[in-house]
Parts: C-alpha cells; sequence; structure tokens
C-alpha cells in the first residue's frame, strides 16, 4: 500500500513539471551558448533546430550591434500562434527592447529583423521610399540603414557598438566616426553612394535614359538632400564618358556616378563634387548612372548646365618610362581629369604586376609631364610598368609601357 501511495505522488508532482510554463506542455531545447528554449510542445524537431539556429544568430548580431551578449532570460518561452520563426524572434526582442532607449527600439529592432530573419523589408522598404522622393537626406539615419551599413562596410573591431545606436541627430555616429579620424562629409558621401547602390541593385531607381552628346540643365534650384538622376546605355567600344560644367558650379552639390552591367548589377561607383573643367567617367560597365545630389543645407543649382559627350580615348598616354638606377622617369601626355597615379611593375618571365613601393602621385594636370619617381629596393629585372590613374569623378584608367633604356628620346 505505501508502494502504490509513493508512486501516485510522484506522478501527481510529475504532471505540472509536463505542463510548464502555463497549462500547456512545452519542448525544452538546450542552445549551443544561449538561454533553454521552451517551446510548444508541437513543435517539430526541424523547427526546434532552427529555433536554436535563429537564437545563436540573435545573439551575434546583438554583439555585434551593441558590444555585448544579448540579456536574455534562461529559460526562454516560447508562446503564441504563426510562424516559428516570428515568435522566436519577438520572444528574444521582447526580453531585450527594454536596454534601449524608446526612441532607439524601432531601428534596433529593424536591423536585427534583416540581419537574423533575413528579412529584406527593413532595407528595401526606406531605400525604395528614399529613390522614389527624391531624397537623400537625414530620415535615412532613423531607422536599419546605419545599422545594415555599417556592418556591410566597416570592419575596424569595436567601432559599431561605439557608433550604434545613432543617438539624437547620429551624435554618437558622428563622435565615433571622430575619434578614428572620418569626416562627416566622408561618411555621408559613402553612406549615400551605399543607399543607391542598393537600390539599382533591386532596380528601384526609375530615370530618365539620355542619350550621348546631352547636355543636362537644372532649370531649378535642388532642396537639401535631394537629387535628380540620369542614366546612358553604352556600346561595347566606348572609352568611357567625359561631363563638362558651364561656369563655376554650386560648391555643395555631388555627383555619384555607377556602372551597372547588362544584369544590372554595380561593379563600379563613386563620388565627387564639380570642381576642375571637366569630369571623366571611364567605361566599365554596360550603364552609366548618374545622380546629382544637393548635400549642402540651402537650396541651390539652378541653371547648372553640363555637356557630357563619348569619348574613346584615355585621358593619358605614356610616351616613354625608363629606369635610372633607384629612380623610375615617366613621360606622360596627358588630359585634365586626371586626379593621381598609381604605377606598378613586372619582372622579366613574370606575369604579375607588383609594387614598386611608389605611393599615388598627383597628377599635375592636362599637357605633357615628366615624373621621376624613387623606386624601393633594387629591380634589376624590371622589364615593364603599369600606370593606372584615378580620375576625378572616382574611375580608372590603366595602361603599360616597356621600359626603354636610360636616356633614350621620346618617340
Amino acid at each position: 500500500m505505501r508502494r502504490c501511495l509513493l508512486i501516485l505522488i510522484l506522478a501527481l508532482v510529475a504532471v505540472p513539471l509536463l505542463a510548464l510554463p502555463g497549462d500547456d506542455p512545452v519542448a525544452i531545447v538546450p542552445t549551443a551558448h544561449g538561454p533553454t528554449l521552451w517551446l510548444p510542445a508541437q513543435t517539430s524537431q526541424a523547427a526546434q533546430r532552427a529555433a536554436a539556429g535563429e537564437v545563436a544568430r540573435y545573439q551575434e548580431a546583438w554583439a555585434g550591434f551593441f558590444g555585448s551578449p544579448p540579456p536574455l532570460p534562461d529559460p526562454l518561452t516560447v508562446s503564441g500562434a504563426g510562424a516559428p520563426s516570428e515568435q522566436v524572434f519577438s520572444a528574444l526582442w521582447r526580453a531585450c527592447a527594454s536596454g534601449l532607449r524608446p526612441e532607439e527600439r524601432e531601428g534596433a529592432a529593424s536591423a536585427l529583423r534583416a540581419v537574423v530573419l533575413d528579412d529584406p523589408a527593413p532595407l528595401l522598404v526606406p531605400v525604395a521610399r528614399a529613390l522614389s522622393e527624391g531624397r537623400l537626406d537625414g530620415s535615412l539615419l532613423s531607422g536599419a540603414l546605419p545599422y545594415l551599413f555599417l556592418r556591410s562596410e566597416v570592419q575596424t573591431q569595436g567601432f559599431l557598438p561605439k557608433a550604434l545606436p545613432p543617438g539624437p541627430g547620429a551624435s554618437r555616429l558622428r563622435e565615433a566616426l571622430a575619434d578614428q579620424g572620418v569626416s562627416w562629409d566622408q561618411f555621408w558621401n559613402r553612406f549615400t553612394s551605399w543607399v543607391v547602390e542598393r537600390g539599382l541593385r533591386y532596380h528601384l531607381l526609375s530615370t530618365q535614359t539620355g542619350t550621348l552628346p546631352a547636355v543636362w540643365l537644372l532649370d531649378s534650384d535642388l532642396a537639401p538632400g535631394h537629387f535628380t538622376a540620369w542614366r546612358f546605355h553604352l556600346s561595347e567600344v566606348d572609352e568611357g564618358v567625359d561631363l563638362q560644367v558651364a561656369g563655376e558650379a554650386p560648391s555643395g552639390i555631388r555627383m555619384l556616378s555607377f556602372y551597372t552591367d547588362g544584369k544590372g548589377r554595380v561593379i563600379q561607383s563613386g563620388v565627387c563634387d564639380l570642381k576642375g573643367p571637366r569630369l571623366l567617367f571611364p567605361r566599365n560597365g554596360r550603364t552609366l548612372w548618374l545622380v546629382l545630389l544637393n548635400g549642402s543645407s540651402q537650396s541651390e543649382g539652378a541653371d547648372l548646365t553640363m555637356t557630357l559627350w563619348k569619348d574613346l580615348a584615355a585621358p593619358f598616354m605614356v610616351r616613354r618610362a625608363s629606369l635610372d638606377g633607384k629612380s623610375c622617369d615617366l613621360f606622360v601626355e596627358e588630359q585634365s581629369g586626371v586626379a593621381f597615379y598609381d604605377l606598378t611593375g613586372r619582372s622579366s618571365g613574370s606575369e604579375k604586376f607588383t609594387s614598386l613601393g611608389i605611393a599615388p602621385f598627383p597628377s599635375e594636370g592636362g599637357g605633357n609631364h615628366h615624373y621621376r619617381l624613387p623606386i624601393q629596393g633594387s629591380q634589376p629585372d624590371l622589364a615593364e610598368i603599369r600606370l593606372t590613374c584615378t580620375t576625378l569623378a572616382g574611375g580608372t584608367y590603366t595602361a603599360t609601357a616597356p621600359l626603354s633604356p636610360s636616356g633614350s628620346r621620346l618617340p
């Protein structure tokens, strides 16, 4: 009798344990380095494994953004109807949201959804809105975009937790950038370019298609943060597009340029102002997209006139290259529009061009110029050089030339 009574008592104790938490039975799922999950009892084995993986991704994303593990309880109870992944995410977010200020929560939650659930909406919705409204302004900083941009583009260890959440007026982000010696203009140029790149990737930028040669005239001012755009389809033989500004351009106007291939993928991008007599956009794709953005705090740009045309020639030609001791002499015929050059070399019998220890050096402008460049170390077998220019618009041209005997005449 005593034995039967003991069995009955144990059975009565065990029944509530199977029903925890609340009144419903649960499936208890351990995670690798996180809390134990209490999932609805009917959760399949595959869904249980997926839930554990989702917790791991959430922990990684939170720590990447904010620098410390998320404050998750143990156990973490997941309940409710709907997709299991959504229910797990809701439980994770509810446990952590109180650690952020109310005004910070929407952006953080959207960014976590994008990373943890691979949800494209937190990226595509604000990008589509910005491009359809023709503006790239401070409103882009209020949601998930700064999180996703920094996660994608910044490799500096420990930077994201110093910059995120961005803070009121992006104050934390600005301070973190300043500590790294990065100006707000540098950040904003790259950030806005990244936003447009994502828009082009998903075909979200709709604009007029032009035919070269063309004249681009702004008949009214652009408001601060607003832009206008144009695109040009190029043939296979085109070397690129030249752009010349009539008169003096407003200092706050910037040009964002993008080349896309036949499938619409961005393969080159650049950002520049409209200073200088000429901008060169070397051909590096089938379609050139030009975005004219007012980056200033006041409306400007009315009557800005630009002429664009095809150019079949590279903006420089190496007339002669020779090695004189530990220096390389370059005689270069140049056009305007080149910002700086990079020089590499190739030894006899080698297929690769390698560094000669020469830092990038600025162009001296249009005309014929002689550059005498010191080479690091001995280069006895150097046979050929490769000169690459970066234009003021951010594109590149490359030319190779054999090394001539020292003292030989120009061709």
